[in-house]
């Protein structure tokens, strides 16, 4: 977290010019730790929402030799729709972890180290993608009606977290 967190902070240098010389010069007295923690603690303060997203990203983030590859021919959302009416169906790749949280005013889906902005409304999608590996035209039928959801589920397909399959599975 404090990784990605330094390239937006600040640059910053420690002084402390309102200490007063103190008896020990080699001694770090309870004061400065006290400054510098105070000084630490504003400068990496963070909301609920970064950390969540933070932790969502490198909750669900592959081994560095089990990334999902992307489609190298990207699809549309039209031939998505086309081959889910033709039968396919989709499956999670065995190397994406898909894990959501809950936000007071949205959902984030975590997707192999990434994240996206959710609806509060499609918390079942959420739910039936992280807690699913095979998903069928019936299961999706409710979403594929929704803009934003078949936008993320093609994105999905792209970044190779969710494959299309002609097998069926029940």
């Amino acid at each position: 977290w404090l990784e990605e967190r330094l390239p937006t902070l600040p640059s910053l240098r420690y002084s402390d010019p309102d200490l007063k010389a103190q008896q020990y010069s080699g001694e770090i007295n309870q004061l400065a730790i006290a400054h510098i923690r105070e000084m630490l603690s504003q400068t990496l303060s963070f909301s609920d929402e970064d950390f969540t997203a933070w932790f969502g990203r490198f909750s669900s983030e592959p081994k560095e030799n089990l990334t999902p590859p992307p489609l190298e021919d990207h699809i549309t959302e039209t031939t998505l729709l086309q081959q889910l009416q033709q039968g396919s169906q989709l499956c999670r790749h065995p190397f994406s972890k898909l894990l959501f949280s809950r936000l007071p005013e949205s959902l984030q889906l975590f997707a192999s180290g990434e994240s996206f902005i959710m609806t509060t409304d499609s918390l079942d999608l959420a739910v039936l993608l992280s807690e699913t590996h095979h998903y069928s035209l019936r299961q999706l039928q409710p979403w594929l009606q929704r803009p934003r959801c078949l936008t993320l589920l093609t994105d999905l397909i792209n970044r190779g977290d969710l494959l299309i399959t002609k097998e069926s599975h029940k």
